[in-house]
């Protein structure tokens, strides 16, 4: 009678083991948009070095700036979309007026910038506004490698990831 209890439990637990490996990423939970943001929090504030103080002052700034980047990429993604699929009919005289609004998004995205860095200038000193491209960055990095784990079976790396190099 053990031996059977023991031989269905060998059997279960091969079974499952099995099951596991056969499905991975299974059972991973997807983070949020929130979940996102947080570790941006966390990851800024830590590169940054952040008082209570700075990030009291800054964190509006910032989100405002970025908000209004967000926008404006959307506005750029729609219009370059819009712009390539119907670019085979268009007369050169669209395809310049096409180019020019391009530029002209990309000028606000500028603008953007400029405004946020004299704002961001008031709530931080200088050398904590030239680490938030480095924040930026390792946020960007870190997202990437989660992606592509989650992609690769096993935690494998992926062809081009940074773990082949």
């Amino acid at each position: 009678m053990k031996i059977t209890i023991y031989l269905h439990l060998l059997v279960l637990s091969l079974f499952l083991s099995i099951n596991m490996y056969a499905q991975p990423g299974r059972g991973r939970k997807m983070p949020t948009q929130e979940d996102l943001e947080t570790q941006r929090v966390n990851l800024y504030t830590s590169v940054l070095n952040l008082t209570p103080d700075e990030a009291k002052k800054f964190w509006p700034i910032y989100n405002q700036f970025s908000d209004a980047r967000e926008l404006l990429q959307k506005e750029r993604r729609k219009l370059t979309r819009s712009y390539v699929q119907g670019s085979i009919n268009m007369t050169d005289a669209e395809i310049d007026k096409a180019l020019q609004d391009l530029f002209a998004i990309e000028q606000k995205m500028l603008d953007n910038r400029k405004k946020y860095y004299m704002d961001a200038k008031k709530a931080l000193p200088m050398r904590k506004i030239i680490l938030l491209q480095k924040a930026e960055n390792e946020f960007k990095r870190s997202l990437i490698q989660n992606f592509r784990a989650k992609k690769s079976p096993m935690g494998a790396p992926q062809q081009g990831s940074p773990d082949e190099y």
